[in-house]
């Protein structure tokens, strides 16, 4: 039988904290990078593989453009557009709306698909792990699960960690 939803005030202040601290600490590289981009320079909001970012603001140009189904601009071979991205679609049809410009819109999106799935967590460790310290280890576990590599850009001592290596090892880039 699950456990009743928690109730305990406490746990829920240690999940809304750590929360709030993983989604933060998230935005200190692409804070710092912001902050550093030299005048005359526009900074793109994407860290990481360059051509893993850059195809994605390809998909996202052609869903601000009205466009549902995408083309691959990156391939010699000619095609028409067949590639369905409901996560670029939103975030072009955004872009579109708001007139931000691409990469910040993608940081929005970034941040509160972060902030949906920790809740889910949080949620699921209420209803689920018993009042000890399972309901504070899942959330815990799912913010450092896929490593601290994010933080490289604003501690140096973390570009030796694993998953600074590739963008699809950690949750946060």
């Amino acid at each position: 039988n699950p456990v009743p939803p928690a109730t305990d005030s406490a746990f829920r202040r240690f999940a809304v904290a750590v929360c709030a601290a993983a989604l933060a600490a998230s935005c200190l590289p692409y804070l710092a990078a912001w902050l550093g981009t030299p005048p005359g320079l526009e900074f793109a909001w994407g860290l990481g593989y360059l051509p893993d970012t850059l195809g994605n603001l390809v998909f996202t140009r052609q869903a601000a453009d009205g466009r549902c189904l995408f083309a691959n601009a990156y391939t010699g071979e000619p095609h028409p557009p067949r590639f369905l991205h409901p996560m670029f679609l939103l975030v072009g049809w955004t872009q579109r709306l708001t007139g931000w410009p691409p990469g910040f819109v993608f940081q929005c999106w970034r941040i509160a698909c972060g902030a949906l799935l920790l809740h889910a967590v949080v949620r699921a460790a209420g209803r689920w792990l018993p009042p000890a310290a399972g309901r504070r280890a899942l959330p815990l576990l799912v913010v450092t699960g896929g490593g601290l590599g994010f933080l490289a850009p604003v501690i140096p001592w973390f570009t030796r960690a694993a998953d600074i290596r590739g963008a699809e090892i950690t949750t946060w880039f």
